[in-house]
């Protein structure tokens, strides 16, 4: 569930290298969410509209990830 989760894009990996945030793994296709959320009770109240409303929101996340990564701030001025 958690390579599924990650795949579809639930949840996202990365990591700060010397003060790069850089994603160690960058799900290219997105797998379907439905995948991620018919094996989990917790989703079976969620209606087309909601399950639509999450992958657009996943959507913008991955965008705002990319557009992070590409700005190459250095994070270790903020710890």
């Amino acid at each position: 569930m958690a390579r599924l989760a990650v795949k579809a894009g639930m949840w996202n990996l990365f990591e700060i290298e010397d003060g790069l945030f850089k994603r160690s793994f960058k799900p290219s296709p997105l797998a379907p969410l439905e995948d991620y959320i018919k094996n989990q009770g917790r989703f079976r109240h969620a209606k087309p509209e909601q399950i639509e409303a999450m992958k657009a929101h996943i959507i913008r996340a991955q965008d705002e990830l990319d557009k992070l990564e590409k700005a190459q701030l250095n994070f270790e001025y903020f710890l």
